[in-house]
């Protein structure tokens, strides 16, 4: 996990096949209106 200056604050092994595994969490939380639109298109966006 990650601060927001871009700093490793935790470390978690997570047995994971090979290639690359993205977690985001609370990617919106301090911008409201974006997670109000991520919200309403949640399908279409975690298709990507």
């Amino acid at each position: 996990m990650f601060d927001h200056n871009g700093k490793i604050i935790q470390k978690t092994p997570y047995p994971r096949p090979r290639g690359t595994t993205v977690s985001v969490q609370q990617l919106f939380s301090t911008l409201p209106v974006r997670h109000k639109e991520f919200q309403r298109n949640i399908k279409k966006q975690a298709s990507v």
